[in-house]
């Protein structure tokens, strides 16, 4: 790989991530047709559980099968739709195997986390008793606000472990780190500019599925919506990394990796 490092331009970046989206979206369910139905079914486990430490379980679970189409969707934005790029399961190698893993490592955190963070109140709480339980949050939040803010610096330092490795290139946490000195703040930016008006228009979607859930009590469809939500914006993000990668070292395609 060569050490020659580029800048990272933030608006242009974000530009390419959502055409690089449209540009194969089309294969899109073909890709996510496994993963995603995996992830459903356990998100169907967890709605059906009031057991904590298993909603916790099946989160973890659920890595798996977000992995298993990042993988996918990276080695499709690298090299392009090919034979190789557009078959549903991954070449299970070393490649796979370390990408699994280096997904665990970084994303169990930030499900701890998330399980640490005070739940809101139901609908229909009084608004005093509403005012009540922020006042009683505020501690937690601010002492959680830290550990946030290093769990999103150590991920804009490790951004590159994904798409290397989904190239099946032999790339360390140390490698990660060094090569996003000077773009860490660019990286979170574009995800934010990406993500943001994502989930700006998947909240409007699902104002009618709430009004189903509201009108018949069905909570599938929703939860149904959820699911492709998380899909989308996993492509989005596997796009920005794979747009910060392929900036940074001017990268350029060989033959696929089978490793």
């Amino acid at each position: 790989m060569s050490r020659s490092l580029q800048p990272l331009p933030i608006l242009d970046s974000v530009g390419e991530v959502f055409r690089g989206l449209l540009r194969h979206i089309r294969y899109l369910p073909r890709l996510a047709l496994l993963p995603f139905t995996l992830s459903f079914a356990l998100i169907l486990l967890k709605f059906l559980t009031e057991s904590d430490p298993l909603r916790l379980l099946f989160n973890l679970a659920d890595i798996f099968p977000v992995a298993l189409f990042s993988f996918l969707w990276f080695r499709l934005l690298l090299y392009g739709p090919n034979p190789e790029t557009l078959r549903p399961l991954p070449p299970f190698g070393e490649a796979f195997r370390r990408f699994v893993i280096y997904n665990l490592l970084l994303l169990a955190p930030l499900l701890v986390l998330q399980e640490m963070l005070p739940a809101p109140p139901p609908p229909g709480t009084e608004p005093a008793q509403v005012e009540a339980q922020a006042r009683e949050q505020l501690g937690p939040m601010l002492l959680l606000m830290p550990l946030l803010f290093l769990y999103i610096v150590v991920m804009a330092g490790m951004s590159f472990l994904f798409p290397a490795t989904a190239a099946g290139k032999v790339y360390g946490p140390k490698d990660s780190w060094r090569d996003t000195v000077g773009i860490k703040f660019a990286i979170f930016m574009i995800l934010l500019l990406v993500v943001f008006p994502a989930l700006l228009a998947l909240e409007l979607l699902s104002i009618p599925f709430d009004v189903i859930q509201a009108l018949s009590g069905l909570v599938v469809p929703q939860l149904l919506l959820v699911a492709v939500a998380g899909y989308v914006l996993q492509a989005l993000v596997t796009g920005v990394l794979t747009q910060a990668y392929r900036t940074r070292f001017g990268w350029t395609p060989p033959p696929p990796s089978t490793t």
